[in-house]
């Protein structure tokens, strides 16, 4: 199967869009299964994150480098602040629900997310059977 060539602003929407998203749809799937309290939460993260490294894989161009993919993870983690700071806000005037750790959890997320994301970017490499160009011999 080949990889499907895109810009590298999709990848950059992406990132910035499931950063933004992560959290928001984490809580929301761990409520709604009724596991959000519980450490079986870190399981739908992890499948979350491992999705949204392979759509990083996918949307990023062909010759994307190792060095570049850290670049749009950096985004989506840095995206990560705002969205658990829009989540705690949804929680706390819709549903009158205090997380008052809610600075702590971008830590959290911060420390959890990277390793998701690159097994889900490996992933997507070796779904599209990605080959680097090797242009020096290194």
């Amino acid at each position: 199967m080949t990889k499907p060539s895109s810009g590298s602003n999709a990848v950059v929407v992406v990132a910035i869009a499931t950063g933004l998203l992560a959290s928001i749809i984490i809580n929301n799937i761990s409520r709604l299964l009724n596991i959000w309290e519980s450490l079986w939460a870190y399981a739908v993260a992890l499948i979350f994150f491992v999705v949204v490294g392979w759509l990083l894989e996918c949307f990023a161009p062909v010759d994307t480098n190792f060095k570049t993919i850290m670049k749009y993870i950096g985004i989506t983690l840095a995206a990560i602040a705002p969205g658990v700071i829009i989540d705690a806000q949804i929680d706390f005037f819709l549903r009158h629900y205090d997380r008052n750790l809610f600075p702590i959890e971008i830590i959290m997320w911060w420390i959890f997310a990277p390793l998701p994301l690159l097994a889900g970017i490996m992933l997507g490499r070796d779904f599209f059977e990605f080959k680097p160009n090797n242009k020096n011999g290194s």
